[in-house]
C-alpha cells in the first residue's frame, strides 16, 4: 500500500500516453513508443519497467509487449478502464489541493547570532 501513489501515476502517465492501444498491433521498442507519444525515451523506459512487475507490460530485450492486464489501458478495447485514469488519478497531481498547500511554521524562527541568524531553537 506505500507505493500505491507510484503505480496510480505510472499508469496514469501509460493511459495519458497511450502506449497500451501502440502496442496493440504489436511490440515496439521503448525508443519507438518514446517518439511515437512525444515522451522522454528514459522516463518511458523506467515507467515500463516498473509497470512490468505488476504485469502491465513485457520486456523481451528491447521490445515492450502488452499484457492482457495491460490491454485494458487500451482504447476500443472491451472492458478498457483507459478513461479512468484520465479522469480520476490526474486529481493526485492538483498542485492547488489543500493537502499539499505548506504548512506555516508551528513557532517563528529566532534570530540568534550573525553566523546563525535564523534558529528554531
Amino acid at each position: 500500500m506505500l507505493f500505491g501513489f507510484g503505480l496510480a501515476q505510472a499508469l496514469y502517465v501509460v493511459a495519458e500516453l497511450n502506449i497500451s492501444t501502440a502496442l496493440l498491433d504489436g511490440p515496439r521498442s521503448v525508443e519507438q513508443l518514446a517518439a511515437e507519444s512525444n515522451a522522454d525515451s528514459g522516463a518511458l523506459r523506467r515507467i515500463i519497467r516498473y509497470l512490468t512487475s505488476y504485469d502491465v507490460f513485457r520486456l523481451r530485450g528491447d521490445r515492450v509487449e502488452v499484457t492482457d492486464l495491460g490491454r485494458t489501458l487500451a482504447d476500443g478495447v472491451p472492458g478498457s478502464v483507459r478513461g479512468l485514469p484520465a479522469t480520476g488519478w490526474r486529481r493526485t497531481i492538483n498542485p492547488s489541493a489543500t493537502w499539499c498547500t505548506p504548512r506555516a511554521p508551528a513557532r517563528p524562527p529566532r534570530h540568534t547570532t550573525s553566523a546563525n541568524r535564523c534558529s528554531t531553537g
